[in-house]
């Protein structure tokens, strides 16, 4: 049981699970995030919201809502700042409900809130119908996650009007706080006070800087542009984009969210936000300001001290249950992970053959006086250790034995030890014949348990490589970027990506040819074998242009099939390639049967026969006399 709450009918709250790694897709986050105010130990004012925790104290989920008429919200205890990348991944579960209300939101602010906004409509954020500005959540931006359209036909005025769906859910993004947000006159339609979106457009050239700006900021760079600050209140700010028809936010199922910012080289940057409606269906935002655009955001301190970031949401007469997790928590754990791909001796892999084998390495990297925590947790009721998720690109593998395993190098600290990777349940082992007839097993995806944990009291720096061995399993493929795994623990997770070399068509290949003779009896080999004939298979050969090809072969022990050791047998094997006859003896030197600047020709051995001298000491068995095929390029030199 992931939390001992309860939904309002009684039921388990369905446990939010990676599809990848089968492990649960939220961290604990009680240092991270709180419902409580800062400056004094007690709930936000007004707050709904409770923190859901595991049966051993941990806290893994806050519902903002369970009723109707409520507001609440959770916030972080600290900033994030905007000089500097961070991102965050969340879910968020309304429940199932045929007819839900209103919504959550995602939520960065200038200044931590010490009461909750306002309910129904208003998500905690927007402000409603006419109310004050004031009652709006000052300083912020906000992603809304709305499920209940508020329009001249519903209760709750006429807030969303503006905002067309035929699902009657949307997401929206804007500013709560910024007077132009919201409809100020007659020129649209609802009543004063309803939300209108950046609708913003022109057909004069000398607008349409001013227009792409504003499409790429939400809007709220016209806001401080002389060429639209008489028309604000008609275009807009924000905007938003409909749940598809037949989808629905209230489908029982959770539904993943994320955000990132990544700063501008010049200042400003850009925040990037996307939500899983579905399988089907994800929407993503990516919105791009100045310093001046913060400062008008989120207060002109919010460029020094950074900006808090958390959720807020509602109900009114009507209600969902609105539950977030936290996947990922910027700051409880400043660590990385990423991936490289490197001929196993360690040197640059270029362009490959199928078969070649490569070494996929991961850094697991961990500074210990920014992390808030161990990576991870070290308590009681925690995994102790680290799981990875590995993965590699299409036309690699992961070649595994008969155990479904691989071995990995691990490497911390100068000292090397192998662990053993194992196919992740949720995907299949197949089996790949080369062009030389040997079938191996491959997967696509491993999993490693019980890799070691980084710890605060070891300080900065801290890292560790994973090396596992990858195989080209296709005949050619481009060079590829693909998603390489994931590194989890109890409280953070990171993924990364890794780039694969180039896959080409073999341009020097030889399959040689497999004679077969008898069965004999044992009286004939103690008499011996006089040019008996046999069966004999095709031989193949590819090799580059403009070079000079030698093909030769060389006959070596007999033995019994299933031993090594030599028996003095004297064999003679006859054949027919290219045209002509050829002889091969035992322990004799090597035969040349190609020399020349073109490729050996291909096609079938004909004409096959075997001599052997009398052998009085021969036992029943399978005997066998190994053929070694050489095939030699030389470069033709102008």
């Amino acid at each position: 049981m992931w939390t001992t709450t309860k939904s309002v009918s009684g039921a388990d709250f369905p446990e939010p699970i990676d599809p990848d790694t089968l492990l649960p897709a939220y961290v604990p986050f009680d240092q991270a995030m709180t419902v409580k105010r800062l400056d004094v130990d007690s709930d936000i004012t007004g707050s709904s919201s409770q923190v859901l925790q595991n049966p051993i104290g941990n806290q893994v989920a806050v519902q903002v809502t369970n009723s109707t008429m409520q507001s609440g919200s959770i916030w972080s205890t600290s900033t994030l700042s905007l000089r500097q990348s961070w991102s965050t991944k969340m879910h968020i579960y309304f429940g199932k409900y045929s007819n839900p209300a209103d919504g959550l939101a995602f939520v960065l602010a200038g200044v931590r809130p010490t009461a909750v906004g306002n309910r129904g409509s208003g998500i905690g954020v927007w402000k409603t119908e006419n109310a004050t500005l004031a009652t709006a959540l000052q300083n912020s931006f906000a992603v809304t996650f709305d499920t209940y359209h508020n329009d001249a036909t519903n209760r709750g005025g006429e807030l969303d009007v503006n905002a067309k769906t035929d699902s009657g859910q949307y997401v929206g993004w804007g500013f709560p706080g910024e007077k132009y947000q919201y409809k100020t006159d007659s020129s649209s339609p609802g009543k004063t006070g309803s939300l209108i979106f950046d609708n913003f457009t022109s057909t004069s050239a000398s607008m349409a800087a001013s227009v792409a700006a504003s499409k790429a900021s939400g809007g709220i760079s016209k806001i401080n542009d002389s060429k639209v600050t008489a028309i604000p209140y008609l275009a807009g700010l924000g905007g938003y984009q409909a749940v598809p028809s037949g989808e629905s936010f209230a489908d029982g199922n959770w539904h993943t969210v994320t955000a990132s910012w990544t700063p501008g080289s010049t200042g400003g940057g850009t925040l990037t936000f996307s939500v899983e409606i579905s399988s089907k269906t994800t929407i993503s935002k990516s919105l791009t300001w100045t310093d001046t655009d913060l400062k008008q955001i989120f207060g002109s301190s919010a460029l020094t001290n950074g900006v808090f970031w958390g959720f807020t949401g509602s109900t009114g007469d009507k209600m969902e249950e609105g539950l977030v997790t936290f996947e990922t928590i910027p700051g409880l754990v400043d660590g990385g992970v990423s991936a490289t791909v490197t001929n196993p001796d360690g040197t640059a892999a270029s362009d490959v053959y199928q078969g070649t084998t490569l070494a996929q390495t991961y850094k697991l990297t961990y500074n210990g006086s920014i992390s808030k925590q161990d990576w991870p947790v070290q308590s009681d009721g925690n995994t102790t250790s680290l799981t990875a998720t590995l993965r590699t690109t299409d036309g690699y593998a992961f070649q595994v034995d008969k155990n479904k395993q691989v071995p990995v190098t691990v490497t911390r600290n100068g000292t090397s030890k192998t662990m053993l990777a194992s196919v992740t349940p949720t995907h299949e082992v197949t089996d790949i014949t080369d062009v030389y007839g040997n079938t191996k097993s491959y997967t696509d995806q491993l999993i490693l348990s019980n890799l070691p944990p980084f710890l605060k009291s070891d300080g900065d720096g801290q890292f560790y490589t994973v090396t596992v061995p990858i195989v080209a399993t296709a005949k050619t493929a481009v060079a590829a970027t693909a998603g390489a795994g994931v590194v989890v623990g109890s409280n953070a997770r990171y993924t990364t990506t890794v780039k694969t070399p180039a896959i080409v068509a073999n341009p020097l290949q030889l399959i040689a040819p497999n004679f077969q003779f008898g069965p004999f009896s044992i009286a004939q080999m103690i008499k011996g074998l006089n040019a008996v004939s046999g069966t004999a298979g095709a031989i193949t050969v590819a090799a580059p242009t403009n070079s000079h090809v030698t093909l030769t072969a060389q006959m070596g022990n007999t033995h019994l099939l299933d031993s090594t050791a030599a028996i003095p047998m004297s064999n003679t094997l006859s054949f027919t390639y290219n045209g002509a006859k050829r002889v091969l003896q035992s322990n004799a030197s090597a035969v040349t049967l190609f020399s020349g600047n073109a490729t050996p020709p291909s096609g079938a051995i004909t004409n096959a026969t075997l001599t052997t001298a009398p052998y009085p000491q021969i036992q029943p068995g399978t005997y066998q006399t190994d053929i070694t095929w050489t095939i030699a390029v030389t470069p033709i030199v102008p």
